[in-house]
């Protein structure tokens, strides 16, 4: 499929964070070998150039560490197992919406006559109608520069 780009979703970071803990952890078990780099391996699961992992992490030195598997235990437990897969989950799940937002933005902004249509200062993806998009009440979307910017929308919480 193609490369994922762009900003940092939550949910991605959160996947990602596990993925470093298990690898230094040597506590891997499938889809990777002995002397795989991190920045290697995390570019394979999240879909993504290895520059992307550069620009993120690139200031730990941790990018470049080979893994090697710790034979004490050949399987990581199953807590963690499931906890990485949800945070998988999590992510794919939001990934998807943002790949439904960015092709609506990128329709919009080009407009019919493919020019850039004026966008007012407060303009925002609800400016493509509220019937285009599945939005869920937990995130909030916005324009900035020329990136979206998804997070969670604190105000929802008490």
């Amino acid at each position: 499929g193609m490369d994922r780009n762009g900003k940092w979703t939550v949910e991605e970071e959160a996947y990602t964070t596990k993925l470093i803990e298990l690898f230094l952890a040597g506590q891997l078990d499938s889809d990777i070998q002995e002397g795989d780099t991190l920045r290697a391996y995390l570019s394979k699961k999240l879909n993504c150039k290895p520059m992307r992992i550069t620009k993120k992490y690139g200031h730990r030195q941790i990018l470049s560490n080979l893994y090697q598997q710790d034979e004490t235990h050949n399987k990581y437990n199953i807590e963690d197992r499931q906890l990485l897969d949800e945070l998988r989950d999590r992510y794919i799940t939001k990934d998807k919406k943002v790949q439904v937002i960015r092709k609506k933005r990128k329709k919009y902004l080009k407009g019919p006559s493919s020019q850039p249509k004026e966008r007012k200062q407060d303009d925002g993806i609800n400016s493509l109608g509220d019937d285009d998009i599945p939005l869920d009440d937990m995130f909030f979307f916005s324009w900035d520069d020329d990136e979206l910017v998804i997070g969670n929308d604190t105000t929802a919480d008490p």
